[in-house]
């Protein structure tokens, strides 16, 4: 049984942003299904 295998921690040319990719890219899905007013984003459609 091989420790070092591709993708494994321990492993030479494991990429840990691998999985910061994958947060961004799920954060990103978040932001999309709130309403715009909760992405820090004011609608350009509501004059005050």
């Amino acid at each position: 049984m091989d420790v070092t295998k591709p993708g494994s921690p321990k492993s030479p040319d494991f990429k840990e942003n691998k999985f910061i990719e994958e947060e961004a890219e799920l954060r990103a899905t978040n932001a999309a299904k709130r309403p715009p007013s909760l992405n820090g984003i004011p609608k350009q459609n509501n004059p005050q």
